[in-house]
């Protein structure tokens, strides 16, 4: 990883990553079952949430995500800058899509797929950032890629956390903070002519890795400042003990000087993702509540990690004996039940144990190997492991529940709670190891390949088989409701703004009778876009101005007659579904506008929707 300046050598790289992101993308597509046609259809797999992020998906195809939308949230807009649920990378990817995609559900689902395209590409360039051979950093690239964790959270309707793509850029920004020894980039820099051209060097990677991780979702910004940090910290100490002074001919200075880029580094990650959490902390004259403030320290242990669940191999091996397992675990252990399953692979399940062998041999064995030593023992004091091994452990002490997450928590914030998902990293750093280990034990060509074509096959049975039956996506075509408010749009026109009962907060507000938490922003999602476009009162987000505009009105059937007077609507909508514990409990609110409750100007198919239009 020496000659960057080499055009065709860059060239290359990028052709191989590309590779391993597009096999990755393959494997997903044959374990999940997905054909052309479901990817016009809303996949109800990941219940509300996923029915959340239709909808964020498809206001962010009309707007730029941290700016309003004036198609929700009617009279007012919606402004998902106050509800944390875009990373700013993934909001200008996806409101960029909008000028070729037809609707957020073809959206959200093409976003569900590239993130196995992405963290290949990315898993690629860790693997080879640890000086591995090419064919090495493909297979573990993407076995990194395609570990069930991907699935799972795609699964619970969590596309941001699904796409990992940072989480790699965190490794390689850990091998360049711990120093030269371990730094890709070291040799290409010290290849450099002029002292100008080594400073450029320098900070080419930090410019493209530090806004990469620093703009990405907020749990891998979190875990990328804590490892990163955590590594630095490392660092610095053993500068100051003294540690190696030896080493290099390297004095106090030397030393010093070693820490200039890795504080540099270091600092502007802390710095970038700080200006990010200020800018984000601003109100704008809207916004009065955070949105996460009633959560607290305690949910960072009901939500933390359990070692045994991050050893077992997941529910969705394709390995009968080992998924039966986990099984049993699970369907027996009660200790946090909330808790997010690490779902684990087989591999990484295989690599984490060895990191913790290789830990305890590191600790017990010599600080240095003998001249001449060879194999394991050459391996145990590989400069490269001993990074992986300082962030593995920092990584899995943050996971584990009650560990440094909760302490965390307690002393700083709370917003930060499913500590269990720092489980990604775990393996991603295991797999490290376990890589290295392979091509150390391994050497020649041909046992390599061998080495490699089994951890293939293992991953291919334990990651693939049981995808589909285990994450089904169950496709939808909401007929019913497109029908309906297709011919909603061409009865009331262009801009209207339609009031939907029941009144509802956004977000996290919990489902109604039948209705789903988030049901209420499906109309949005189906209903024709660009000039056809109705406006929805759903949307705005809970402790802002925008939102308390309806707040009053949705008990009391007089001052919603009011508000929906002011507001200037020309219709209303019911989601019957929401009264399923009380019929009839939305006609008082129909009848205090003047309509009549049994004559609605349009029923959906199956009676779920009714609207209300004035004048009919």
């Amino acid at each position: 990883m020496t000659r960057f300046a080499n055009g065709r050598f860059v060239a290359e790289e990028l052709l191989w990553a590309a590779v391993s992101g597009l096999v990755a993308l393959a494997i997903a597509i044959v374990a999940l079952g997905v054909d052309v046609a479901d990817l016009g259809r809303r996949w109800s797999i990941g219940g509300a949430d996923q029915v959340l992020h239709y909808g964020i998906f498809t206001s962010a195809l009309h707007t730029f995500p941290f700016l309003p939308n004036d198609q929700l949230g009617f009279p007012k807009a919606q402004n998902l800058f106050f509800a944390p649920l875009f990373d700013p990378w993934s909001a200008v990817a996806v409101w960029a899509s909008g000028a070729v995609l037809p609707d957020g559900i073809w959206a959200l689902n093409l976003y569900n797929l590239g993130s196995f395209l992405a963290v290949g590409f990315t898993s690629y360039a860790f693997f080879r950032a640890l000086r591995l051979r090419r064919v090495t950093a493909v297979v573990f690239g993407v076995l990194f890629a395609t570990v069930p964790y991907h699935f799972v959270q795609l699964g619970y309707g969590h596309p941001f956390l699904s796409n990992y793509w940072a989480v790699p850029l965190i490794g390689i920004l850990v091998l360049m903070v711990a120093g030269e020894r371990t730094d890709p980039f070291a040799g290409w820099v010290g290849r450099a002519s002029s002292r100008r051209m080594r400073f450029w060097r320098r900070v080419v990677p930090l410019v493209v890795l530090v806004p990469a991780v620093a703009l990405t979702q907020s749990y891998y910004f979190v875990f990328g400042v804590l490892l990163v940090g955590g590594v630095w910290f490392v660092s610095v100490l053993v500068a100051l003990l003294g540690a190696g002074a030896g080493a290099g001919g390297g004095g106090w200075r030397a030393r010093a000087r070693a820490l200039v880029w890795p504080s540099i580094a270091t600092g502007s990650l802390v710095l970038l993702v700080g200006l990010q959490l200020a800018i984000l902390s601003l109100n704008f004259g809207d916004r009065y509540e955070k949105y996460f403030g009633a959560r607290s320290f305690t949910d960072s242990e009901g939500y933390g990690g359990k070692l045994i669940d991050l050893l077992l191999p997941s529910l969705q091996s394709g390995i009968p004996p080992l998924a039966s397992l986990s099984e049993e675990y699970h369907s027996a252990s009660t200790l946090i039940p909330d808790a997010e399953t690490a779902a684990t692979a087989v591999v990484a399940s295989v690599a984490i144990v060895l990191s913790f062998v290789i830990i305890v041999l590191r600790l017990f064995g010599s600080r240095a190997p003998a001249e001449g030593a060879k194999g394991l023992a050459l391996v145990v004091q590989d400069a490269r492991i001993g990074v992986l091994l300082t962030a593995f452990l920092g990584a899995f002490l943050f996971f584990i529940t009650a560990g440094l997450g909760t302490v965390l928590s307690f002393f700083g914030s709370p917003e930060i709670r499913a500590w269990s998902r720092m489980s990604i990293v775990v393996s991603m750093l295991a797999l490290g190891v376990l890589a290295i280990v392979i091509e150390r034990l391994a050497s020649r060509r041909r046992s390599l390949l061998v080495v490699l074509a089994i951890v293939s096959v293992v991953a291919v049975f334990d990651q693939v088989p049981r995808i589909a039956p285990t994450v089904p996506l169950t496709p939808v075509t909401d007929a019913a409701l497109r029908d309906f408010t297709a011919a909603a749009a061409g009865s009331l026109g262009p801009g209207c703004g339609v009031v939907q009962l029941p009144l509802k907060g956004f977000p996290e507000t919990g489902p109604i009778g039948l209705m789903g938490d988030y049901d209420e922003i499906l109309p949005s999602v189906v209903s024709p876009r660009g000039a056809d476009a109705l406006r929805w009162s759903y949307g705005a987000v809970i402790g802002t101005a925008s939102s308390d505009y309806w707040k009053a009105a949705s008990t009391m059937p007089g001052a919603f007659a009011s508000a929906t007077f002011e507001s200037g609507a020309c219709a209303i909508m019911v989601d019957t579904f929401a009264y399923s514990d009380s019929p009839g409990g939305w006609e008082p609110f129909v009848e205090a506008v003047g309509m009549d409750p049994s004559a609605p100007a349009l029923i959906s198919v199956g009676g779920r929707y009714l609207l209300f239009e004035w004048g009919r």
